[in-house]
């Protein structure tokens, strides 16, 4: 979709590996809205064919990595006023792949730099070839709380065909390993639609999921981006994806089974008994503010918040800001002592709104119906591809088959009160 916003960017784009030198101006006083962080381990012991996130493969300067990432976090601390911490999220990459005293010192670091909240959810990304009983004991002890855990699947044959590095045994050894130590909340990532698998494959990975006992999984459909060697050998013709209509029917199995053994569909691709949603990926899906570290990192903060960038322009609701994706480039500047920023913009009220109605009508709540044009809005409900609750609007089971079609038409359509700005 084309970019609306009024508001320029904060200057031309560099090029990769290069970066803008950002001083952080502090605020005074800590800042309620600053209660999510996200934290980028980028080293990942086999780059999948797939994965178009900020990864490397290997562990190269990886203690030098994690001194830097421990100094931003100082960084951000000082500049928003120590504020409390409701939700830490630690990405990758792979996490779990370096050194587990790494993951002690870097929570220590933002114990330091921020206050906890005493209900903080502390979530860490690991993979099964990584995780053991005395590393996830380490985790553990740390103050990870939630382990999200990439098992993908439960057949050997589709991890061949994702170049995964584990297996499905070593996959049900990491998950005991984790239950072991006593962490109280596990999330399982799975990816659907893989060529050459069947629904019949996907059925059984699930059903050892919930046999196992999983808190919540995340059921995610292979997607092919451009900037993978995966997108590549489809384009050669050398991998043949499967048919809409059949991913379509996976979809629709995905929730019956899902539902039926007591998990909530409470956003498009994430399934939880109740208590295990993940809080951290409810402030993205809700629009709410985070800070970003490390690289290839994205962030958002609100206006009042956003002066420790620059000046927020009247009018503007937040600014968005990203890393540079370069780990030299990114050690370099830390040292510096400033923030590596490949750019950052000011968005639109228009902005902000196409997103909270694109994020929210993926979650279970829905979204408010005054965000929305009601004209727009009555031929879905007519189909039964949306319905109100109250005085919210929400995706039926139907509707969430075709829902980016759904928020296409929405999002052309704004109510009055935006689009008068």
């Amino acid at each position: 979709m084309a970019r609306k916003s009024r508001f320029a960017l904060a200057g031309p784009l560099p090029l990769a590996g290069e970066y803008m030198p950002l001083k952080l101006n502090p605020l005074a006083g800590a800042r309620p809205g600053c209660s999510a962080l996200y934290i980028h381990i980028p080293f990942c012991e086999h780059r999948c064919a797939y994965c178009d996130f900020t990864a490397i493969g290997g562990i190269a300067r990886a203690k030098e990595y994690m001194a830097a990432l421990r100094r931003e976090i100082a960084l951000w601390g000082e500049a928003v006023g120590h504020c409390e911490l409701r939700t830490i999220f630690i990405g990758g990459g792979t996490p779990s792949f370096v050194d587990p005293r790494e993951i002690h010192e870097l929570l220590a670091a933002c114990r330091s730099a921020f206050s906890f909240s005493p209900d903080i959810e502390i979530t860490m990304e690991a993979n099964p070839s990584s995780t053991t009983f005395e590393r996830a004991r380490i985790w553990r002890e740390s103050g990870v709380n939630r382990l999200s855990m990439g098992i993908q699947s439960f057949d050997d044959r589709v991890l061949k065909r994702l170049g995964r590095v584990h297996t499905a045994d070593r996959a049900r050894e990491a998950y005991e390993a984790v239950r072991n130590v006593g962490i109280p909340s596990v999330n399982g990532d799975f990816i659907g639609g893989v060529w050459g698998s069947t629904r019949e494959m996907w059925r059984t990975s699930l059903s050892e999921a919930v046999r196992m006992g999983f808190d919540h999984l995340s059921c995610y459909e292979l997607i092919i981006e451009e900037s993978t060697p995966l997108y590549g050998a489809v384009q050669r013709g050398e991998i043949a994806l499967r048919p809409e209509n059949d991913l379509a029917a996976e979809l629709e199995e995905t929730r019956a089974l899902l539902t039926a053994a007591g998990y909530v569909q409470y956003e498009v691709s994430n399934f939880a008994r109740p208590g295990h949603e993940c809080r951290h990926n409810r402030v993205y899906w809700q629009g709410d503010a985070y800070l970003a570290c490390g690289v290839g990192s994205h962030g958002y903060l609100e206006s009042d918040v956003a002066g420790v960038i620059e000046a927020t322009p009247p009018g503007s609701p937040g600014c968005r800001f990203w890393h540079v994706e370069g780990i030299g480039a990114y050690i370099d500047a830390i040292r510096k002592g400033s923030i590596p920023i490949r750019g950052w913009e000011w968005i639109s009220v228009e902005e902000k709104w196409m997103e909270l109605v694109m994020l929210q009508l993926r979650c279970q709540e829905g979204v408010l119906d005054t965000l929305l044009d009601p004209d727009a809005v009555e031929p879905f409900i007519e189909q039964g591809m949306l319905e109100h609750r109250g005085d919210r609007v929400v995706s039926t089971a139907r509707g969430m088959l075709v829902l980016n079609g759904i928020i296409e038409a929405l999002v052309g359509h704004p109510p009055a009160t935006v689009a008068n700005g």
